[in-house]
């Protein structure tokens, strides 16, 4: 292309085009269990919070708990968490929608199968129930936890701002905007939280502008904030 208005013009015209731009821009590095004090703080603390929380609610004929991965790329954070979940809560109280704008991540994540060297961090409690071996040193997410993830294509910018979701997890996501988009992703975040539900962050990334007056910390090594 001669100039970026030329090439603004090509995306335009072009669905493919868009998704290879998408491609180039993508960082994928992700794996089940990726660093794994994370999860450790998150099913020992957070988890069993909500879970009984919810068994509360649900005394009462409320809502089930729901969570969000956020920025999902190829799903083994989703389905990372969905292990978790699935040997806390084996009645299938929780569920969990993963989104990204990435067409050819989200296909991945679709097919739920991996190179065997990403679930190098998985507890083996874990792994010998929610990993399948494959041929070619591969594994599958067994349906148990493969079914309690909804995977949808969808933009940040255009999250839910309703009070829906019990936890949501947007890790190495913010760093890639400037600071007034952060604000704005924190803050749809905050309005997208129930009252007391929980906002994990990556390690490089933190609460910052008007959405501090919501959230308080929970781990500030571990980046857990929870909506006042």
């Amino acid at each position: 292309m001669p100039d970026l208005d030329a090439y603004a013009e090509l995306l335009e015209r072009r669905t493919h085009e868009i998704d290879d731009f998408i491609e180039t821009l993508s960082t994928r590095v992700t794996r089940f269990f990726r660093n794994p004090s994370f999860f450790d703080f998150l099913d020992r603390r957070v988890l069993p919070l909500i879970l009984s929380r919810q068994a509360g609610l649900s005394r009462q004929g409320s809502q089930r708990v729901e969570i969000w991965s956020a920025g999902c790329s190829t799903g083994e954070e989703a389905y990372s968490i969905a292990m978790l979940l699935a040997s806390r809560d084996p009645l299938g109280r929780a569920s969990i929608l993963a989104t990204d704008i990435d067409r050819r991540a989200m296909a991945i994540a679709r097919a739920a199968e991996y190179p065997q060297v990403e679930s190098a961090y998985v507890p083996g409690r874990l792994a010998a129930r929610f990993l399948l071996d494959l041929p070619r040193h591969r594994v599958r997410v067994a349906p148990e936890a493969t079914r309690r993830v909804t995977l949808r294509r969808g933009d940040l910018f255009n999250a839910p701002r309703r009070p829906a979701f019990d936890l949501i997890v947007c890790r190495n996501v913010l760093i890639y905007f400037e600071p007034e988009h952060q604000r704005e992703l924190l803050r749809r975040f905050v309005s997208a939280l129930r009252p007391g539900g929980f906002l994990a962050l990556g390690r490089a990334e933190r609460v910052t502008g008007p959405a501090r007056e919501s959230l308080a910390t929970v781990s500030a090594s571990e980046r857990f904030y929870r909506r006042n």
